[in-house]
């Protein structure tokens, strides 16, 4: 799992204007079906939710490298 002083570095460094979240207890992957079973962490996964809550965009990596084409996440946004 990332370290907070991590992901704020990351959002600083790019300028996001919106929060990084962090679900340390696995809360929120559990409830979306994406733990790592066994490795406490969360399968790869990238979703883009709008201000109605509305999915735009989901990726499912099979594998920590595997992740989303950049453009197409912007895309979503």
């Amino acid at each position: 799992m990332d370290d907070p002083k991590d992901s704020k570095k990351l959002r600083d460094k790019v300028a996001l204007e919106f929060p990084l979240l962090r679900d340390a207890e696995l809360e929120t992957i559990r409830a979306y079906g994406l733990e790592h079973v066994g490795k406490d962490m969360s399968i790869p996964a990238t979703y883009v939710i709008d201000q109605q809550g509305v999915v735009r965009y989901r990726y499912l990596g099979e594998s920590a490298p595997d992740r989303p084409i950049l453009e197409d996440v912007i895309a979503a946004l």
